[in-house]
């Protein structure tokens, strides 16, 4: 491994164990219970994931130590 794949994996565990790198679980909507992993680091990417016609508008946030853990939606913003 290189060193710049190296220093993506670690970017990735803190992001992770910092709460910046949530899984995103869809509630309702076709896609209702597919989850992905999600980069709160970029800004208004909740918002733009929420208020895309293809999602249900409202997702369940799951983080590393479970204090971001919650439920959102388009109209919690």
């Amino acid at each position: 491994m290189d060193e710049e794949g190296f220093a993506d994996i670690v970017d990735f565990i803190g992001a992770m164990m910092d709460d910046q790198l949530l899984i995103i679980e869809e509630v309702g909507g076709p896609y209702d219970g597919h989850a992905k992993w999600f980069d709160m680091r970029e800004p208004d990417a909740l918002e733009d994931y929420l208020t895309d016609p293809l999602h249900s508008g409202r997702v369940r946030l799951k983080s590393w130590s479970g204090k971001a853990d919650r439920e959102v939606s388009a109209d919690t913003l």
